[in-house]
């Protein structure tokens, strides 16, 4: 389904050039036929169905016109017809199908009943053109020529789509008169059925596209998009013309007999009326509410067609009967039905001299580019000819034919240089007000470039477009967040809003419609509800037309909303190419602007954060402290340019060194500034000279103060007691400690949680101090998270045991060059991979 609703969208067009052909075949064969050669056969009397007990189904002849070719034959009213030209006769329908095979001035036999006396009696066959079918078929013609134009203009338009629709019905209706105005025992054939399916759907339908179209023209009332509407407008014709269907073919089971009359055309017979008396309901009240003068002007003269028309069918529905006779004694009387004409002419007239339904300018630059283009290809043959005539009969025969194909290429080129400058006159000349305004929208589109600032990009479009162009209501709307735009521009609103909504799903089904159709991409009126259920109304009362979506790449930046034009048309046509061309370099503009900010916003935040950095990097040791038996070296190397590790040590007492490293869940700026809180804590803390688990039991509250919810720390802390050559250790919640020694390398883990979780009783109860006796050659890391669980392209881990093998195979090294190791290690590891995490390590060797 996807496939073929593509395919209809990509060729819509050409599909609707050839239904359109079709359709207007079909009707234009119908007129033809009803005014030639399916002309009705007329014997100037009635024939009524009657039932009577002795004969069964018989014709009742009656209302005999005076003098008639009938009266004239001898027959009487209330002779009974049993056969004509020795046919016996079944219904009215198989006797003027008999009499209609007759042609003009044949005599046809009539054998009647009367009085119980059978007797002949000879008719001469006279002729009549049906008023009615020659008035439904220019009827349908002209409402289709005239819906093509309109749908060709605007393929996409709900009006339009329904106009177009009302004439093509039509034209279905009166293609039944090419094969019998009256009836057709049609052959028992697959297309013979489709095609009667599909004439009384169409048929019936009819009423419903007259009272849809005047629903949404010429003002869109509100419950015509209600489901309980279009429900009783399209699902009652639909269930009234299938149960008509089954007693049709019932009948033409049992007949053989279709008959176009009943009961396949009840639902038209009864809803056309009614359709057209509720149309005129809502034509008036659109007239009503309509305040442009000119499209009223237009809507007047629809009007006053649509009463004459009305008028027409009443006469000849109503007063004809009674004045005259019935129409094949006095078809004179019945001649005023032409003016159902009047309704499409009216409509052709208005929408070409009103511009209503947004055809006029499509119209007109055809017209005009049509005539001109035809002018100038004969202008530009006649001049060649010429041409090549006089620079032959001038120059030898040898040399003839080479010197007017070179006068031929030389004068197209000097033509083809000059084409696009007649094009342009021929603009100016008859288009004034558009070629001003693509003139200054083009000026406006090549100095967009020049303009740095979305905020200057704004003011500029507010310029041109209302103080230049004089566009009486005109908004700019920026995408803010997904689904929302911010209003940064309204002028002209009658009732402001600050953002719009749109629905997503809807916007890209249109934008991708739009490009199947190789449309441009803009919203007008009737696709507000599908695009932008919540402000459709809120547009259309403040005069809102067209929109033209700001998009780049696909991605949407936002809208450009628009009134009318300085004339007080809408924009159409060759308006809109001129809307999306500037619309597409503004979001370019736009585009840039925005990232021309981000890349400044960036390099600020950039500059910010190696600030931040150096300023870290600046709180960490330098120059590490030199103590008799220890050798020490660390460093921190960030994720990004700060980070939530830290490592300090700090000397104490002589001989007393405490060795931190800690870890703030999370990364980034905002770890980092926790960890300088801690520093600071952790600093004073130690001044006291206590221990580590004594340490870290009294910052623990405070720490659980400090932090949000959704963070806590892990802290590795040892003191060095030289005096006592012993290293008291504690973690809370972090690494394990890593030592070497005696030819091994292996974890210290002791117990304990993070900082910050809860407030201390759990952290007091569970964490413990181990006491590790130092010896020379003894080497111990401290480390974060960021070595061991540093990732290479595959996704796979350094992982403990490779830091513990490289401590073990260069303990041997001074502590400076072990970290340089494992720092070279995992960066070998990684390959270039992206560093996930800061990368923290201090070295203590015993020496």
């Amino acid at each position: 389904m996807k496939t073929v609703r593509e395919f209809m969208l990509r060729h819509q067009e050409s599909i609707l050039i050839v239904a359109t052909i079709v359709l207007g075949f079909f009707a234009l064969m119908a007129f033809i036929a009803t005014v030639t050669f399916h002309r009705t056969s007329n014997d100037e009397c009635l024939w009524i169905n009657q039932k009577s007990p002795e004969r069964g189904k018989m014709l009742v002849i009656t209302q005999i016109k005076k003098g008639g070719v009938t009266d004239q034959g001898g027959i009487k009213d209330g002779d009974i017809l049993l056969k004509i030209n020795g046919n016996e006769l079944e219904s009215d329908l198989h006797a003027q199908g008999i009499l209609n095979s007759m042609r003009e001035g044949d005599s046809a036999r009539y054998t009647i009943s009367r009085g119980g006396v059978m007797m002949d009696k000879y008719i001469k066959i006279k002729k009549l053109v049906n008023y009615y079918n020659v008035s439904v078929t220019l009827l349908a013609l002209i409402w289709l020529l005239v819906g093509f134009v309109v749908k060709m203009s605007k393929p996409d338009g709900l009006t339009q789509r329904l106009f177009y629709r009302i004439g093509a019905g039509y034209c279905v209706n009166v293609s039944v008169l090419l094969f019998n105005p009256f009836g057709s025992t049609l052959p028992t054939t697959f297309l013979a059925g489709m095609y009667v399916v599909l004439w009384v759907y169409v048929t019936n339908f009819i009423p419903s596209f007259i009272l849809h179209f005047f629903s949404v023209f010429p003002t869109e009332f509100k419950f015509s998009k209600k489901k309980y509407f279009l429900f009783l407008v399209y699902g009652i014709p639909f269930v009234l013309s299938t149960i008509a269907l089954v007693r049709g073919f019932f009948t033409f089971a049992e007949t053989g007999i279709i008959d176009f009359r009943t009961p396949f055309n009840i639902v038209m017979n009864a809803g056309l009326p009614f359709s057209y008396i509720i149309a005129l309901f809502f034509l008036i009240l659109g007239l009503k509410y309509n305040k442009d003068k000119s499209r009223k002007k237009a809507l007047v003269i629809i009007l006053a067609s649509y009463i004459l028309g009305t008028l027409g069918i009443a006469f000849v529905t109503i007063v004809a009967p009674r004045i005259g006779d019935i129409i094949y004694n006095t078809p004179e009387y019945y001649t005023p039905i032409i003016l159902m004409i009047l309704l499409p002419l009216s409509f052709g007239y208005s929408i070409f001299r009103y511009n209503l339904m947004d055809v006029s300018d499509v119209v007109k630059n055809t017209v005009t580019y049509g005539f001109a283009t035809i002018l100038l290809a004969a202008l530009y043959l006649g001049v060649v000819y010429g041409l090549g005539q006089a620079v032959g009969g001038v120059m030898p025969d040898e040399y003839r034919n080479i010197s007017a194909l070179v006068a031929f290429i030389l004068f197209g080129v000097i033509f083809q240089s000059y084409r696009e400058k007649i094009q342009e006159s021929l603009t100016r000349r008859f288009y004034p007000e558009q070629h001003e305004a693509r003139r200054i929208l083009i000026e406006f589109s090549n100095n967009l470039s020049n303009i740095i600032g979305y905020k200057n990009i704004i003011s500029s479009l507010e310029s041109v477009f209302i103080s230049t162009l004089k566009v009486k209501v005109f908004g700019i709307c920026l995408m803010q967040q997904e689904n929302f735009c911010n209003c940064e521009s309204s002028t002209g609103f009658k009732f402001g809003f600050d953002r719009i909504d749109y629905h997503e799903s809807s916007f890209q089904n249109f934008v991708a419609d739009k490009k199947l159709r190789k449309a441009q991409i803009a919203i007008e009126g009737a696709d507000f509800d599908s695009v932008f259920p919540n402000y459709a109304a809120k547009f259309r009362e403040n005069g809102i037309f067209t929109i033209i979506p700001m998009m780049s790449n696909d991605q949407l930046l936002g809208f450009l909303l628009f009134g009318l034009k300085r004339s007080g048309s809408k924009f159409g046509g060759s308006d809109l190419d001129l809307l999306v061309a500037v619309s597409n370099q503004t979001s370019a503009a736009i585009e840039n602007a925005r990232l021309y900010a981000a890349e400044a916003d960036r390099m600020n935040i950039e500059k910010e954060l190696e600030l931040a950095r150096k300023i870290q990097q600046s709180l960490l040791p330098n120059n590490f402290p030199k103590i008799e038996g220890l050798e020490i070296f660390g460093q921190m190397r960030p994720a990004k340019q700060v980070g939530g590790d830290y490592f300090d040590v700090i000397h104490r007492d002589g001989n007393k060194l405490y060795v931190i490293v800690g870890d703030v869940s999370g990364k980034g700026l905002a770890a980092s500034l926790y960890m300088t809180k801690i520093q600071t804590m952790l600093q004073f803390a130690c001044e006291s000279g206590e221990s580590p688990v004594k340490i870290l039991t009294d910052i623990n509250p405070k720490i659980y103060q400090m932090l949000d919810k959704h963070s806590f720390i892990t802290i590795s802390l040892g003191l060095f007691d030289m005096n006592e050559k012993v290293l008291h250790y504690c973690r809370a919640g972090h690494l394990p400690l890593i030592v070497s020694e005696n030819g091994r390398a292996f974890e210290v883990k002791g117990t304990g949680i993070a900082l910050g979780i809860e407030h201390g009783k759990i952290f007091n109860s569970v964490i413990n101090e181990e006491k590790i006796e130092l010896k020379s050659e003894q080497v111990f890391l401290f480390y974060s998270d960021g070595i061991t669980e540093a990732m290479n392209s595959s996704h796979e881990m350094f992982e403990t045991e490779k830091l513990l093998s490289i401590v073990q195979e260069n303990k041997k090294l001074p502590a400076s060059e072990i970290t340089g190791k494992i720092i070279a290690e995992v960066d070998n590891f990684r390959h270039g991979f992206q560093q996930n995490d800061d990368m923290t390590l201090v070295a203590v060797k015993v020496i």
